[in-house]
């Protein structure tokens, strides 16, 4: 577990870039494909169809990253700030970016409103409107609000709609940001944290109940060979959490979510944010974060979370 607040945060902001740069690498390959050409991935070497620089990190860390500094930027409404980077980046033609999320950003540029932009979108890819683009960003929220439930679920599900509408979507992103919460709170047992955490998002959101309920009660019995690494929020979740509760360290847990393959950045994104959070910054493998390219960036996101989180 992490020793203190700043630990917590900054492992969790730098946990998410470790996840995302490592599983660029193998991002769209199989799990088979991943095992016969990596064996069990384990480094950060850059490449993949990106073809990115050896700690270079994609669209999970580049969102995840305006999100915090627009919490940091104005914590009592973040979403003007937020949005303005998300458009900053989007108008700097990045190499990588989701299909849903581009399609958000052009409407809100046409539309001046989140809300419909989001609306939109999802009515625009329904049934398959639940991505993981949303949940991949949100971990600054369970880290800024850790002590504010009010404000964490409000701007988890806010932030999470910017692009990703759809209310399993929302309801994930609550959950997994009440996670994170508990992991700053220092709650010693994952299991009672998930527990807790998942408890919390059915009461907001019980209409998403029959969709997901089987499945994450059931995050316990499932064997690795069950987990999917795909696009699908409900997948990223699942494989996500189930790295998070199984494996005891953080490397053992991101390495278990990217060499699942597929989406394999956003979920070892999603994993690390997570194990970061619970772990904290020394407990990241060193190679890693020595890896990692513009560290200033992750450090003024850190500092910004840590002024809202403690003020």
């Amino acid at each position: 577990m992490a020793r203190d607040m700043a630990d917590t945060i900054k492992g969790s902001v730098w946990g998410l870039a470790a996840g995302d740069a490592l599983g660029a690498t193998v991002e769209f390959m199989s799990r088979d494909e991943v095992a016969r050409k990596h064996g069990l991935h384990t480094e950060i070497t850059g490449g993949g169809w990106l073809k990115l620089q050896p700690g270079e990190f994609t669209d999970d860390t580049e969102m995840m990253l305006a999100t915090a500094l627009g919490i940091g930027e104005d914590p009592l409404n973040p979403e003007p700030h937020v949005g303005k980077r998300f458009i900053q980046w989007y108008r700097s033609h990045p190499p990588d970016i989701g299909t849903t999320v581009r399609s958000a950003l052009a409407l809100y540029l046409t539309t001046g409103s989140w809300e419909q932009a989001g609306a939109i979108t999802e009515d625009r890819f329904r049934p398959k409107a639940a991505g993981n683009g949303g949940l991949m960003r949100i971990v600054p929220v369970g880290l800024a609000y850790a002590n504010d439930t009010v404000r964490r679920d409000l701007w988890a599900a806010r932030l999470t709609a910017m692009t990703h509408a759809d209310l399993l979507c929302q309801f994930l992103s609550v959950t997994y940001c009440a996670l994170v919460s508990a992991c700053v709170e220092d709650m010693p047992d994952r299991w009672e944290a998930y527990r807790t955490a998942l408890s919390h998002g059915w009461e907001r959101y019980p209409a998403v109940m029959p969709k997901a309920k089987d499945r994450l009660d059931g995050v316990g019995r499932l064997s690795y060979g069950q987990l999917r690494g795909s696009g699908y929020v409900l997948d990223c979740f699942e494989a996500s959490v189930w790295c998070f509760l199984h494996r005891d360290t953080p490397e053992d847990a991101i390495v278990a979510a990217v060499n699942l393959g597929d989406d394999a950045d956003t979920t070892g994104a999603v994993t690390g944010g997570l194990v970061g959070a619970y772990y904290g910054f020394e407990a990241l493998p060193k190679r890693w974060v020595k890896r990692l390219l513009s560290p200033n960036r992750l450090d003024d996101a850190v500092r910004g979370l840590i002024r809202v989180a403690t003020t």
